[in-house]
């Protein structure tokens, strides 16, 4: 399996990225433990327009590694901005487009969206918000689209924001893979408190999922089950409660936005 980590890493996202650098390695330990597979991950740690000098990129980028020392190395490195932005909005378009050009390899794909802001331009951020960059992110549903027809999922996980603040955002987003699917969902969580275990259990949870379907869909296909780390495209469905992160008062949960044919009968149910 490939997951993507694209992370807003502007001036309040700290505690996002320090549950990031604590959570990686227990990410793949844990699914080398559950499901016997090689975990590649990448990461886009994206800011602003007005954090960088003028005509910089917005995005740094690692590329996908299985090696887990190297990912950290790249993790450990990164700190918020130093200064606040002069608007709310940041540059999630660019992190996404980055998101897109990775080499990606597998079948099995998960982006993970972990933000508190949403993109530039009318189209995603509120009427009653300040843009100083409403003319960017115009290629941003287009990349959307993209990801949803490769069959990756899009899990947005909202990070100490208003649920308002990525309601248009999450509206396009949910639309794209509505219309294009049929084989990706997307999925929005709100990560309020225990940002650290919540984090862990919805990529875990969310990565175990993906690949039971695509083990189930290839034994019902009639081939062998997927080997470590081999990706195979799966048709996905609502997340089985026996999946889904246990309801509490830190995760407020959106059940995912099912775009594909109704799953077979007789989902995996978790083990242990």
């Amino acid at each position: 399996i490939e997951i993507a980590f694209v992370m807003d890493c502007t001036r309040s996202m700290q505690p996002a990225i320090d549950a990031a650098k604590a959570r990686v390695r227990d990410v793949v330990r844990e699914l080398a433990l559950k499901e016997n597979s090689i975990c590649r991950l990448a990461f886009v740690a994206y800011k602003d327009f007005d954090h960088v000098a003028e005509g910089a990129p917005t995005t740094q980028v690692k590329p996908f590694t299985d090696d887990i020392e190297d990912m950290l190395s790249f993790v450990n490195e990164l700190h918020e901005a130093p200064e606040w932005g002069r608007d709310p909005p940041e540059d999630v378009a660019g992190g996404m487009r980055a998101a897109l050009d990775l080499p990606w390899t597998a079948d099995a794909r998960v982006v993970f969206l972990i933000c508190d802001a949403p993109p530039h331009n009318p189209q995603f951020c509120p009427d009653d918000m300040i843009d100083a960059f409403p003319e960017s992110g115009t290629t941003l549903e287009g990349d959307i689209e993209q990801l949803a027809s490769s069959n990756t999922e899009l899990v947005v996980l909202q990070v100490n924001g208003r649920e308002d603040d990525l309601a248009k955002a999450v509206t396009v987003f949910e639309e794209v893979y509505r219309r294009v699917g049929p084989n990706a969902n997307c999925q929005v969580h709100t990560l309020t408190e225990r940002i650290e275990l919540d984090f862990l259990e919805l990529v875990v949870r969310t990565a175990t999922y993906t690949l039971t379907r695509a083990r189930d869909l290839r034994s019902r296909s009639g081939g062998s089950a997927a080997g470590a780390g081999a990706g195979i495209a799966f048709s996905g469905g609502a997340i089985p409660s026996s999946l889904n992160p246990r309801p509490s008062r830190t995760i407020s949960y959106r059940r995912p936005v099912s775009v594909c044919k109704p799953a077979p009968s007789g989902p995996p149910t978790a083990s242990g």
